[in-house]
């Protein structure tokens, strides 16, 4: 029965997801920027509020909007957007992290026990590092680095620690990226999305996700040297 409503939650998110796609864009931002400026003005604690659960609600289904409300956010609120966006991603990543091990978990170690146990050891020993490295390689989709700690049976409250440190590096960037798209949204305008093509927005995010690799690397091989040549 969990099969066949994770199923459908799946289903259901891919429907939203293309629905999304036309509601959240920013061609529809750009329409409706200085009237959406307007309103969280004259109540800003409000807005940051609707806008952090409007944040986890997209995370909690993966849609595929959540740079649009990242690059937006940022726009609308500047750097105090920083807040909502993390607390927002980092509990949605949550959600979705029960939500997998919930409806497939069992099913995983049915259907691809052999394939995950093939990495499981080595995410274990080292959960916490392995976890940061999937959320700072900016190659990784977020949704693939919520659902494997899943499957692979980290621990929850280290899921989140994790999560909430290994978004902020690229939060932080976005954020930077996006305020400097409300003099452009202003005028009605879309911004140049080809900015986030740049080597400076995604060069360090790879950089930190590759030494958080390697770090992880060498602790375990140091580890089964230590193993392997008891004193």
């Amino acid at each position: 029965m969990k099969k066949f409503v994770g199923l459908g939650l799946i289903c259901l998110i891919i429907g939203l997801g293309w629905w999304a796609r036309d509601i959240l864009s920013f061609s529809a931002l750009s329409l409706h920027y200085l009237a959406l400026k307007s309103a969280i003005a004259a109540s800003q604690g409000l807005a940051l509020i609707v806008f952090g659960g409007l944040y986890c609600l997209t995370v909690s289904l993966s849609l595929p909007v959540a740079s649009v409300l990242t690059l937006g956010g940022a726009a609308l609120f500047g750097w105090i957007g920083v807040v909502p966006i993390w607390i927002g991603a980092t509990s949605g990543a949550a959600i979705v992290f029960v939500m997998v091990r919930f409806f497939f978990g069992q099913w995983a170690e049915q259907r691809l026990a052999h394939a995950l146990q093939r990495f499981r050891g080595a995410f274990l020993a080292r959960p916490f590092r392995w976890a940061l490295s999937l959320r700072l390689i900016p190659v990784v989709p977020f949704w693939v680095a919520n659902a494997l700690p899943a499957l692979l049976g980290m621990r929850f409250d280290q899921f989140v620690v994790s999560t909430a440190v290994g978004i902020l590096p690229g939060t932080l960037i976005y954020v930077g990226v996006g305020v400097g798209f409300d003099h452009v949204l202003s005028q009605g305008v879309m911004p140049n999305l080809d900015v986030l093509a740049h080597p400076q927005v995604w060069a360090p995010l790879l950089a930190l996700g590759c030494l958080s690799v390697v770090s992880a690397i060498v602790s375990q091989r140091q580890e089964g040297v230590l193993n392997d040549n008891p004193r």
